[in-house]
């Protein structure tokens, strides 16, 4: 007669136990440290809308997609305002003078609106800084549009340096009208 074996497992020692928790714990912390790592990039370079790379202090280097900060469609405008007569318009009613100016340009509608803030100069005769109200052309050579002021209409000015056509700074001469006539205009855009 056989006798049935009965097969036993062998127990586990607490040496073996002990090793596996080891090394468990050694793998979370590893793993911490590496989201640790992962989570503090390096600063880099970056261009609108494209895949880069960041390094990271692990020398491993994985793809982010970051976005450029876009410019605001409307932005800050100072500009100086400098009048005077124009040599076929000279009469008793023609002065010079010259104020500082504030106001928006839209780059999105390219419209320009321009405020009097304080005198540089101011003339003998009573005179109001007067607003403007523009349309930058689209080869940003031409300014056109009218003062916002009672008895007054057009304003035409051009730039002065065509060169410099990627912005609005500079200086643009041209001439508008009110009730004084036509009056000579250079505007200083900062």
């Amino acid at each position: 007669m056989q006798t049935k074996r009965v097969y036993r497992r062998p127990k586990k020692t607490a040496v073996q136990l002990t090793s596996l928790l080891d090394l468990l714990f050694v793998m979370i912390f590893v793993s911490l440290l590496q989201q640790q790592k992962v989570n503090m990039p390096e600063k880099k370079e970056v261009k609108k809308g494209k895949l880069t790379e960041v390094k990271i202090p692990a020398k491993k280097t994985i793809p982010v997609i970051t976005k450029k900060k876009e410019e605001p469609i409307t932005s800050l405008v100072k500009a100086t305002f400098d009048f005077y007569p124009v040599k076929s318009q000279q009469n008793s009613m023609s002065a010079s003078g010259v104020y500082s100016m504030e106001g928006t340009y839209n780059r999105e509608t390219r419209q320009l609106k321009l405020f009097g803030l304080s005198w540089i100069r101011k003339p003998r005769l009573e005179y109001d800084m007067v607003p403007l109200n523009g349309t930058v052309n689209e080869s940003n050579d031409v300014i056109t549009g009218k003062i916002q002021f009672l008895g007054c209409n057009v304003f035409k000015l051009a730039k002065n340096d065509i060169r410099q056509r990627e912005n609005l700074k500079g200086v643009w001469t041209g001439q508008y009208n009110c009730g004084q006539g036509a009056t000579g205009l250079t505007l200083t855009i900062d």
